[in-house]
């Protein structure tokens, strides 16, 4: 009876997949008692205290809209995992890429028939390196070989919008339980195949650096 559960939901991770045009979202509340009272002011801390006209300022979508943009963030996913699987050539830094979609995957045959493998994958590190230290050295080497080929990748916990996010596991989990995850966007093959380049450059200058953390 002690415990306040305080659920948030943004919009932006709903139906539409970052269609929106406003930042908006809800919360819901258990057991909070009198607390209640106070949501308004919870609200504002979160970034949700939007004024209610504001849902007016979400577009309409339509079925075949959403499917196109799902088809491309999952095609953007598949691409960037198979291509991240093989550029740690000696497994000196990758223990696996974990994506449905691709072959290395132990539930890929179940994928395929499914017929949609996700927009995202996570990047698992070997043992010893799985930890939030090597994630940020990696994660920050990424970030900045992407401003050098002036690539619009954002360090964030997003999925399915324009640009590809990238994000690692906080330290309150299970050290076996780490990763990294990129959640891809609906950059065009181009963009891909730089943010490509970016990823192993990125890799390679993590290579040269994490032996003296």
């Amino acid at each position: 009876k002690n415990i306040k559960i305080i659920l948030h939901g943004s919009i932006l991770k709903s139906p539409q997949l970052g269609l929106e045009r406003v930042n908006a979202g809800f919360v819901q509340t258990f057991g909070l008692g009198n607390l209640s009272d106070k949501i308004l002011d919870y609200r504002t801390l979160s970034g949700t205290n939007i004024q209610d006209f504001a849902t007016n300022l979400l577009p309409l979508t339509t079925k075949e809209l959403l499917r196109n943009r799902m088809q491309s963030i999952e095609d953007n996913a598949r691409d960037l995992a198979e291509y991240t699987s093989i550029i740690d050539t000696d497994g000196e830094i990758f223990s696996e890429i974990v994506y449905p979609g691709i072959k290395s995957h132990k539930d890929f045959e179940t994928s395929v028939k499914l017929g949609f493998a996700g927009t995202f994958f996570n990047i698992k590190f070997i043992e010893g390196l799985n930890n939030d230290k090597y994630f940020e050295l990696y994660v920050s080497e990424i970030i900045k070989t992407a401003k050098k080929y002036n690539c619009d990748l954002v360090h964030g916990a997003s999925f399915g919008f324009n640009q590809t996010s990238i994000y690692y596991s906080v330290g309150w989990d299970e050290p076996e339980n780490h990763y990294i995850r990129i959640s891809t966007g609906i950059e065009t093959k181009y963009e891909i195949e730089t943010i490509k380049i970016v990823l192993r450059e990125a890799l390679e200058e993590f290579k040269k650096k994490y032996k003296t953390l």
